[in-house]
This record gives C-alpha cells, sequence and structure tokens, in this order.
C-alpha cells in the first residue's frame, strides 16, 4: 500500500511543480492524482513525510529558488516531525532510515522539545548509516547549545554506555579552542576520539 501511495503523491507532486512543461499533466489530473493518493495514504507510516526531507523537496506553489521556499519547508518539516513523534518511536525511526536527509532530521529534531533524546542517541550504536547521521547531527546542535555540560550528561545516560558510540559523538564537539582543554577531562580514550574525528572545516580558532 506504502509503496501505491508514494507513486501517486510522486507524480502529483512532479506534475504539479511543472505545471507548465509540454509533458505535465492537465491539472484536472494532478487533482484526481492527488485525490487517489489522499485516500491511501499511509497515516501511520512516518516514511509518509519522506519527501519533505528529499535533496529537492516538493513544496506546494513553490519552487526550489522561489522567494519563501526555504521558510516554507522548513515549517513543514516540523510538522512532519510534530506528527511523527505522535506516531511514536518506531514511525521516526522508519523515517529516519528512509529519507535523503538524515542530517536535517537530527538538526530539526534538537530543537524539538517532546523529542525522545535517549533513543537518537541511541541510533550511535546501530548500523544503519541514515540513524548515526540523524544522532550526530542531533548531537552537534545539543553540544553547541549545551556546550561540554550536555555533552557530560550524554555521556552519563543509559544510550551512551558503549564505548564505539560515544567515540562517534566526538565527532560532534567542534574543533575549537575551548573545548581544547576540556575535553582531556572525558578521558584518554574519547580525547583521542576527538582528535582523530575532528572534522577541520568546522575549526572555530
Amino acid at each position: 500500500m506504502y509503496a501505491v501511495w508514494e507513486t501517486l503523491s510522486s507524480e502529483a507532486d512532479r506534475h504539479e511543480e511543472y505545471s507548465d512543461a509540454e509533458w505535465a499533466m492537465p491539472a484536472e489530473d494532478v487533482v484526481t492524482f492527488r485525490e487517489l493518493a489522499d485516500a491511501l495514504a499511509p497515516t501511520q507510516d512516518g516514511r509518509r513525510f519522506s519527501s519533505l526531507f528529499d535533496w529537492r523537496a516538493h513544496v506546494p506553489n513553490l519552487k526550489l529558488g522561489d522567494e519563501g521556499y526555504e521558510i516554507e519547508l522548513a515549517r513543514l518539516q516540523r510538522e512532519a516531525l510534530d506528527h511523527v513523534l505522535v506516531l511514536g518511536s518506531d514511525a521516526l525511526r522508519s523515517l529516519a532510515i528512509d529519507v535523503k536527509t538524515p542530517h536535517v532530521v537530527g538538526r530539526l529534531l534538537a530543537g524539538t522539545a517532546n523529542a525522545p533524546g535517549q533513543e537518537i542517541l541511541g541510533w550511535l550504536s546501530s548500523s544503519e548509516p541514515n540513524l548515526n547521521q540523524a544522532a550526530l547531527n542531533y548531537g552537534s546542535v545539543k553540544i553547541h547549545e549545551g556546550g561540554m555540560e550536555w555533552l557530560k550528561e550524554a555521556f552519563a545516560s543509559p544510550a551512551l554506555q558503549e564505548a564505539e558510540a560515544r567515540e562517534i559523538l566526538m565527532a560532534a564537539v567542534p574543533l575549537s579552542r575551548q573545548y581544547w582543554t576540556e575535553v582531556s577531562s572525558l578521558g584518554e580514550g574519547l580525547e583521542e576520539a576527538y582528535w582523530k574525528r575532528a572534522q577541520p572545516f568546522a575549526c572555530g580558532l
């Protein structure tokens, strides 16, 4: 059912966005496709919002590059995450695995009050690359906002008892002077992971 809905919805999005193209369906046919898609919408499946996290996401009545596109897309993405969080952890996990931009999911979750922080941090131990990336970006925002205090609290949580997950999270710590001396207090293993994983492009001297 999900695959059928996704095909109909994507086709409607494509013809709506390029309505002025020669190959585009007439507007009334697009409406029919949209109605069929809506009737089959998998309301309990978090993946129904995946298209909002594509590299070139469809935004009704706006195209990439139009004024207001980015603002409206961000609003729709936040609204989508609110819906998915109501559905539960499994729906959130399936969405994060399915999207093309998991870093966006992680970044937005970091600013969502009711996001399941422990579960998201637990994704650092997952074999799913998308979950790793979402969790790392979640951690990056949290560290930016809460600094070493947040990081130490995170390391004390049940979700980060595995050494590998802790070391992965060190990649989210900025390569900045304010962290250079503080990371040594985390222990030799994590300090080594910091210098090994630190991103030079994020350097803030």
